[in-house]
C-alpha cells in the first residue's frame, strides 16, 4: 500500500460528516405556525398582545421612576440633617435598596467604620442566643 506524500505547504484537512438535524417537531396546541402570520387575525393578535406588554412596561417605568423619585426625597431630606448616612432596607414589596450619602472621603470612611461595628454587634448578639 503506498503512502501518499504530503507537499511543505499542502494543509492537511480533516473529514467531519454533516451534521444530524432532528426532524421538526409538530406545532405545539395554542402555538401559531409561522405561514398564519400573514393572516389578519394573527396579525391583530399579536399586534394587540405587543400594545399590551408595551403599555405595561411603560406602566412600571413609571412606578420605577416614581420609587427613585421618592427614594430621592428622602435622602435630600436627610442630608439636611445628616453630614453622611447609610440607610438600608426593603420597600413594601420586598425589593432591597441602600441610600448611601457622604460628601468626602472623610464622611465614607467614617460611614464604613460604623457599618462594621454595628454588624459585628449584630454577629456578636446572634452567636449569644
Amino acid at each position: 500500500m503506498k503512502s501518499k506524500r504530503i507537499k511543505k505547504n499542502q494543509k492537511i484537512v480533516p473529514i467531519i460528516p454533516p451534521p444530524i438535524i432532528p426532524p421538526i417537531p409538530p406545532i405545539p396546541a395554542g402555538m401559531i405556525p409561522i405561514s398564519d402570520i400573514q393572516n389578519p387575525e394573527v396579525k391583530a393578535f399579536l399586534n394587540d398582545m405587543i400594545e399590551q406588554q408595551l403599555k405595561e412596561d411603560a406602566r412600571l417605568h413609571q412606578k420605577q421612576k416614581e420609587k427613585l423619585g421618592s427614594l430621592k426625597y428622602l435622602e435630600g431630606m436627610l442630608s439636611e440633617y445628616l453630614n453622611g448616612f447609610v440607610v438600608i432596607g426593603y420597600t413594601c414589596n420586598g425589593d432591597r435598596f441602600v441610600i448611601n450619602h457622604a460628601n468626602n472621603t472623610m464622611q465614607e470612611d467614617a460611614l464604613i467604620e460604623q457599618l462594621k461595628s454595628i454588624f459585628i454587634g449584630l454577629m456578636e448578639s446572634r452567636l449569644r442566643r
